[in-house]
């Protein structure tokens, strides 16, 4: 998971230089503002390094395409990567269209100019992946041609068939979203784990509090404020705030898969670095990183107790229990479920190989 980790670290990055580059935030103000993403719950924290799922991905991909925005060949080339590699990175068009319109930048002739050439470098890189595909090894040695299998559609085919829409669902939609996910998200809603419970049902009050005058507070400093020196925050809580309603839209009731709205949690994080940036009185700015650091400190004690669950060898490590008593029986090759088989041959650095039943991701 390293690479995950390292993704991690990147987006961290570029939240606090973009925060510093584009709205005068300082370093330090820049990682306040950052540390619900930085610093998430252990019910949340798992989802960012988890792989397969691409969860963390969107994530550098959509602060990544915010300095390309007028490089139109960059744009477009780094927009198909993106959306090939995760659906979500095209959120970003949707924010940066919008703002374009709000701006009435859209209609002049240069932008879309712009927008065109961003759109054939898109289908380029695209259909240049597309026509690799053949002649690459998705499955191991020895596969190429094959896909991988559950993934042979199109990102577009993907997008359409996971969309479950029943319009009198809105209003329970919206509810579920406000009251159950988006708390779920940051530690405001108590979840009950085997391992380690964490998250309180008491915070989610203060959070809403803080939000309701954090936004009230923004909108009252940014009158006198050129919107555009705050561009890039805008632009981030475009992002969550889109990734939240397409979730809503989109998504049935029931659905808790939290990779659909991950990004989400760039809601917060541009209200805090908003609320920062446009705060002229210290007092305020000292209120607001105690707050934050304080909800931090509550992450913190719901990781440490995960933590120590684990390092106390209280919680057993079964897979590797039985990987040890498959070797010491003097086994090499054997067969089990999909995920079982893997980990164990992962874990027995292949001294034991075993076969997935049913689906398959590496043929030999």
């Amino acid at each position: 998971r390293l690479t995950l980790i390292l993704m991690n670290c990147a987006v961290a990055a570029l939240l606090i230089a973009g925060f510093w580059k584009w709205a005068g935030l300082r370093p330090w103000y820049g990682l306040v503002g950052s540390l619900f993403f930085v610093f998430p719950p252990p019910f949340t924290s798992p989802h960012l390094v988890e792989a397969g799922g691409g969860n963390i991905e969107p994530f550098p991909y959509v602060l990544l395409l915010w300095p390309v925005r007028n490089r139109p060949f960059l744009f477009g080339a780094l927009l198909a990567v993106g959306f090939l590699n995760r659906e979500f990175t095209i959120y970003a068009v949707v924010v940066l269209l919008a703002g374009q319109l709000i701006t009435r930048q859209l209609f002049q002739a240069a932008m879309l100019r712009q927008w065109l050439l961003a759109f054939v470098a898109f289908v380029v890189v695209w259909d240049g992946v597309n026509a690799l595909r053949p002649y690459a090894d998705l499955n191991g040695p020895g596969t190429r041609g094959g896909l991988v299998p559950g993934f042979g559609g199109s990102q577009i085919e993907n997008l359409a068939n996971r969309i479950g829409q029943r319009p009198g669902d809105l209003p329970e939609r919206i509810r579920t979203f406000l009251v159950d996910r988006m708390p779920s998200l940051v530690g405001a809603k108590r979840e009950l784990d085997g391992i380690a419970h964490q998250g309180r049902d008491w915070i989610a009050w203060p959070l809403v509090v803080a939000a309701v005058i954090g936004a009230i507070r923004v909108l009252m400093l940014v009158r006198p404020t050129r919107p555009a020196t705050l561009a890039f925050i805008w632009y981030v809580l475009g992002v969550g705030v889109v990734a939240a309603a397409m979730f809503v839209i989109a998504r049935p009731i029931t659905d808790t898969t939290h990779r659909y709205f991950l990004l989400a949690l760039f809601i917060p994080v541009s209200l805090t670095a908003a609320w920062l940036a446009l705060e002229p009185t210290r007092a305020a700015r000292a209120a607001i990183v105690v707050g934050v650091l304080g909800w931090s400190a509550l992450s913190a004690a719901d990781n440490v107790r995960q933590l120590h669950r684990y390092a106390s060898g209280y919680e057993p490590n079964r897979i590797r229990e039985l990987s040890d008593a498959l070797e010491a029986r003097g086994l090499h090759v054997a067969e089990a479920g999909y995920w079982r088989a893997y980990k164990i041959t992962f874990l027995t650095l292949e001294r034991l190989k075993l076969a997935a039943v049913g689906s398959q991701r590496i043929d030999e």
